[in-house]
């Protein structure tokens, strides 16, 4: 007897070798004509009670030639029947290469509807790949169907178990269904289930208070670095648009000397200075006994400055400052000798002084010799000024350009005086002074 069934098995493993190649052959030509014979095969697998081993290792040597084919005609159509031995399943599967695992829970979730019992073997082997979260949520929804029934289980147990271990990350909704099947589990794997869900759960609390953290840190290092960078910027738009010292002044002196030092340098944007012109003719290049074109606009300027010396040579109070007007300087001091009549030849020789000194047209010797005879009847008025002592305070449009020039000067002036032993090196004088030239400079 047992020889016989030796012998049946061995010419059934010898027809499944040959059938196996009949069928990849005719699936070539026709898979209408490949598929009974596969069924043949597959109805021989389901009637087995026993493993057979030389079948056995034909589909073995079959799965590892013709995996596509072996899913396709065998595992597939196996999953939605009843197997009472899942010795060749299982060696199918274990056959396969780790990288199709996946593919097999695909197939598997979309062809099964219940989970059986003897789908747990090789489950075992194909739950250990992680999946995404479309496969863990049929996976999860498909144990916890069959919680009740394989409460009892130990293979549905460490399956769970294996499937938890195996993937880490779960939603909200999967951990809650997870530990559902956890509490209705009553083998020895409930407890380890339940410490992993744990885990997970503090897991992911700290990871989320960590990552709270993490985005925290972030922020305040984002805000200090454009807090720098902003800072770095404005600092040096300031130091590109100061127009003080680019170096300290007064660094290691006492702070009343460094405040004169910072004050007179802030004094220097007012000094002003209307210097003359033409100091020596003989330096005024001609070219075959012509003047250049700006010669006659230097000599009108310098007239300007010889008519205010004819003024200020009676009455040093009548001098006038750089930034004053010359128009109501001229008409507050010549008022009087002019007896009130020259304002028309004041305003004549203020425009052409204007012109000479501003106006882009040509000043040449004819505009020249008309503001002469007007610079000539303003100096003949200058000289009368010693007859009208008092000439600019009885000006009808007189202006405070007395108090308004000594307003100036005590800008210059030195807010403070230093002790006599106070020096700033060996060779620097004691003390800072400021001083008002006769030519309306000002020095510092």
């Amino acid at each position: 007897m047992i020889q016989e069934n030796i012998l049946k098995n061995y010419t059934l493993s010898q027809y499944s070798m040959e059938k196996l190649t009949t069928i990849k052959t005719k699936l070539r030509e026709n898979i209408i004509q490949a598929d009974p014979m596969w069924r043949i095969l597959n109805q021989k697998i389901i009637a087995l009670e026993e493993p057979s081993r030389l079948l056995l290792s034909v589909l073995i040597e079959s799965t590892q030639k013709f995996p596509n084919d072996i899913q396709q005609f065998i595992f597939i159509p196996l999953l939605s029947v009843d197997l009472t031995d899942t010795t060749i399943i299982d060696a199918i599967v274990n056959t396969f290469e780790p990288e199709r695992h996946i593919i097999l829970i695909e197939k598997y979730l979309s062809q099964v509807k219940e989970l059986k019992s003897w789908h747990l073997s090789f489950l075992h082997t194909l739950i250990t790949t992680a999946t995404d979260i479309t496969l863990k949520d049929k996976l999860i929804q498909l144990l916890s169907e069959k919680a009740i029934d394989f409460a009892k289980d130990k293979s549905f147990g460490k399956l769970v178990l294996s499937f938890i271990k195996s993937n880490i990350k779960f939603s909200d909704e999967q951990k809650e269904l997870l530990w559902e099947i956890a509490t209705i589990n009553q083998t020895l794997y409930k407890k380890p289930m339940q410490n992993i869900l744990k885990s997970i759960t503090n897991m992911t609390e700290e990871l989320s208070g960590v990552t709270i953290v993490i985005f925290i840190a972030v922020g305040v290092l984002t805000i200090l670095l454009l807090f720098i960078f902003g800072k770095r910027q404005i600092m040096r738009f300031t130091l590109r648009s100061r127009r003080g010292p680019h170096v300290p002044i007064g660094h290691d002196a006492r702070k009343s000397l460094k405040k004169e030092i910072e004050r007179r340098i802030e004094v220097i944007p007012r000094i002003q200075y209307e210097p003359q012109l033409i100091s020596d003719p003989r330096l005024i290049l001609t070219s075959r006994g012509q003047v250049p074109p700006h010669y006659y606009r230097l000599k009108a300027v310098d007239d300007v400055k010889t008519l205010e010396a004819e003024i200020t040579k009676y009455d040093n109070c009548l001098k006038r400052h750089p930034s004053e007007n010359l128009r109501a300087y001229l008409l507050a001091v010549l008022a009087t000798p002019l007896n009130g009549s020259g304002q028309r030849l004041i305003h004549q020789f203020c425009d052409l002084y204007e012109h000479a000194r501003h106006d882009p047209t040509e000043f040449v010797e004819e505009e020249y010799q008309v503001y002469t005879r007007l610079f000539l009847k303003l100096m003949d008025a200058a000289r009368l000024l010693k007859s009208y002592p008092s000439s600019r305070k009885s000006s009808p449009s007189r202006t405070p350009i007395k108090k308004n020039i000594e307003t100036k000067r005590n800008i210059l002036e030195p807010k403070m005086k230093l002790l006599e032993d106070q020096t700033l090196t060996g060779s620097r004088p004691n003390t800072l002074t400021v001083m008002m030239l006769d030519n309306s400079e000002t020095s510092v």
